[in-house]
């Protein structure tokens, strides 16, 4: 069954690297899955440009609450609907962490995306803490509920779900692939309850290519947001078909 891998690259790469990555890719003949690469931002309108005669989507790793105006900084969702991407990742945990981004900001951003025309990808995850005092889905409950307050839904295909346990990222201990299963499944009944849509929900956290198969092969894992392991042309396309 074909599953969607995200690259997120975060600033892993410099400007030439990330060239020379995207021109690897571009030359992928043969792949099982449905790629979406998110490059920095000062390489996403190269990346669409060297990706355009190929099936690889882009995405932006982030965007504004706001259009346009006086926020020094910031991308617009405008312009990177303008540079050719059609998703953008919005809520991840490095943002709610680092920057202090809350569940309303995540909400506004939601709501600006789908103005620009593009398809966010929210990303939702647990602390450890979290974790280690049974507060996982209600925690997950609150994150979901509250980025898609007052937002309709128009086709299931408009967002994607990340599932990224924040203990895991990064951290090279992944999630065991069937609780992994089991978080997906609520996720998904909690999506459906707000949005009457049956949203793909995507794992992300320590994914490498010698353990993706314990997660793509699960039936409510829709996929794969992979950092660190899709740098490399070699590691991602051995993602790619798994």
């Amino acid at each position: 069954m074909k599953k969607i891998i995200i690259a997120n690259w975060k600033m892993g790469l410099t400007f030439k690297e990330t060239q020379f990555l995207l021109e690897k890719i571009s030359t992928f003949e043969a792949y099982r899955h449905f790629l979406i690469v998110c490059p920095d931002f000062l390489n996403l309108a190269q990346a669409t440009q060297i990706l355009k005669d190929t099936k690889i989507k882009t995405g932006g790793q982030n965007c504004s609450f706001h259009h346009h105006g006086a926020y020094t900084g910031e991308i617009s969702a405008l312009d990177i609907k303008a540079a050719g991407a059609e998703y953008v990742i919005i809520g991840h945990s490095e943002r709610r962490r680092i920057f202090k981004e809350d569940n309303s900001m995540i909400n506004q951003k939601i709501k600006i995306a789908l103005e620009a025309k593009l398809k966010p990808i929210l990303c939702l995850g647990e602390s450890l803490l979290e974790r280690k005092t049974g507060r996982t889905r209600p925690v997950l409950s609150s994150q979901l509920k509250n980025a898609l307050k007052g937002i309709k839904i128009r086709k299931a295909s408009d967002l994607l779900l990340a599932y990224e346990p924040v203990w895991a990222i990064g951290s090279g201990q992944p999630m065991e692939s069937e609780e992994a299963e089991r978080m997906h499944k609520y996720i998904a009944e909690r999506a459906f309850a707000l949005t009457g849509k049956r949203l793909a929900v995507i794992y992300g956290g320590s994914v490498k290519p010698d353990n993706a198969h314990d997660f793509i092969k699960q039936k409510n894992i829709a996929g794969l947001l992979v950092g660190g392991a899709s740098l490399q042309a070699k590691s991602l396309k051995l993602l790619l078909n798994i």
